[in-house]
């Protein structure tokens, strides 16, 4: 266990379960009577007498759950000798790097490839290859280096994932013990550094950054965004901004045939959504940068003042790691905490859009 501080609250790390905590000062004691008594009734006797015994408990199961330690073997791996038949192939090209998509069903490709459909080309050339595929008993994929997983139905994310991820490896020539962590995140830049947007679902990240990108500033990743452990820079993902159905009007004067674009269902909540290209980057010759900033998006369906202040960190860290993928090496934990501790944390509350991009400009100014 390690914790570091953060303004006024204290991050906690278990190294045994790979997990984060966030307390604050008066959660703090808790925990640290934890670290010098591990028996439950001699943490209980330890703490002050005013403290409900059920609240007690709680904090004792809790950091005993932490602490324990965790498999960290891959459930999905199978033997890389398996043999997936698929014959149909797309290519794309990333920058400098032509890849091959093969896939035996259109189901497979469909999963996994319109958010880089975009990124297609005729060329027959390829540098890797990822194979995909989906049978009876759920979908599987083979990378580069003939590694296999295989998930059912009900895993549909985590095969998503592991493609997005294996196209990551192989546009930027990485392998995953270097990678930090891949937050669920937006992430759009001027240049010269990035910026991250945090958010849950329907928070309006996706669509802010597609206005920040159709404002001049660079998409550098949407929903899933890379962190190299080496140097804690953000990478470049070109997969397409998903929009929501309802922000099918704000987004649609900025694209061409913007109503000829596919509407893929997703579910009733969210109802259909579209892919946007990312549009080129500035420096097609910098391909990671260094991050900051992290802003959680508040966007409100009702007119309010557009404002961006400090955020809350204990509400934006749980938001930022509690989806997120994040390297079980302890060192990339110490090089993670220490990146935090020299980041700024804003909260956007907005709903006109024009406003929150002007105030962005207070942040990463465009160059």
């Amino acid at each position: 266990m390690s914790e570091t501080y953060i303004d006024d609250y204290i991050l906690v790390y278990f190294n045994n379960s790979n997990s984060y905590l966030i307390l604050d000062t008066k959660t703090y004691p808790f925990y640290k009577t934890f670290k010098l008594n591990k028996k439950k009734h001699e943490y209980i006797d330890a703490l002050d007498k005013s403290y409900p015994i059920n609240l007690k408990t709680s904090f004792f199961n809790t950091f005993t759950d932490l602490s324990k330690k965790t498999n960290t073997s891959d459930p999905f791996l199978v033997n890389n000798d398996i043999e997936i038949i698929s014959n149909n192939s797309k290519f794309i090209q990333v920058f400098d790097q032509a890849l091959q998509i093969r896939y035996d069903s259109i189901k497979a490709l469909n999963t996994v490839y319109e958010k880089f459909s975009h990124l297609e080309t005729i060329s027959k050339h390829c540098d890797d290859t990822i194979i995909v595929s989906y049978d009876n008993f759920g979908y599987s994929l083979k990378n580069k280096n003939n590694t296999a997983w295989h998930w059912d139905d009900k895993n549909i994310h985590l095969f998503q994932g592991k493609f997005t991820f294996e196209l990551l490896n192989c546009i930027h020539n990485k392998k995953e013990p270097e990678w930090l962590g891949t937050f669920h995140a937006s992430t759009v830049g001027n240049g010269k550094e990035a910026i991250m947007l945090v958010g849950n679902s329907g928070s309006g990240k996706s669509t802010l950054s597609s206005l920040l990108m159709f404002s001049g500033y660079d998409l550098i990743a949407d929903d899933v965004t890379p962190m190299l452990g080496e140097n804690n820079h953000i990478y470049v993902l070109p997969a397409a901004i998903s929009v929501k159905e309802k922000s099918f009007e704000a987004i649609k004067p900025f694209v061409k045939d913007f109503d000829k674009l596919p509407a893929l269902y997703v579910n009733e909540t969210k109802g259909h959504q579209k892919f946007i290209p990312p549009k080129p980057l500035k420096n097609l010759n910098q391909l990671d940068y260094p991050c900051r900033n992290v802003v959680l998006v508040r966007y409100s369906h009702k007119p309010i003042k557009t404002t961006l202040k400090k955020g809350d960190i204990k509400i934006i860290l749980e938001e930022l790691i509690s989806e997120s993928w994040l390297s079980h090496s302890e060192l990339h934990a110490k090089s993670f905490i220490k990146w935090l501790s020299k980041i700024s944390f804003h909260e956007l509350r907005y709903h006109h859009s024009n406003e929150a991009i002007s105030v962005f400009n207070n942040l990463i100014p465009l160059v």
